[in-house]
């Protein structure tokens, strides 16, 4: 059994941004594990996709610059794996949510200014 968290074509479709590229990638290996690992499946192939899974986003988060997630804890334990990563998810989705206007202080005081 060979299952892949992530396709190649996956690659293609993820935003340009590196952290809005590790969000959309998390989620799609996140969504896929969950899909994959049933009351069913065999404890080596759960093993197996919760390795892949650390990995492919530890890799991910360091190729992208995404601080946080420790990668020498990979092999170690995955439920501290995952809190680590759902801190980092969390994280910049709530930085992604910031109004531009309030990320970019001279755009504020420029359209404060024009509407005086």
């Amino acid at each position: 059994m060979h299952y892949l968290l992530v396709q190649d074509s996956d690659y293609f479709q993820f935003p340009i941004d590196p952290e809005k590229k590790f969000l959309a990638l998390e989620e799609v290996c996140r969504r896929n594990l969950n899909e994959l690992i049933t009351q069913r499946t065999e404890v080596a192939a759960d093993n197996l996709l919760r390795l892949q899974y650390m990995n492919t986003v530890s890799s991910a988060a360091e190729e992208l610059g995404v601080k946080g997630i420790d990668i020498s804890a990979v092999s170690e334990n995955f439920e501290n794996f995952m809190m680590s990563v759902t801190r980092v998810t969390t994280r910049l989705r709530l930085k992604a949510s910031i109004p531009v206007l309030l990320q970019n202080p001279k755009v504020l005081v420029s359209y404060d200014a024009e509407v005086v």
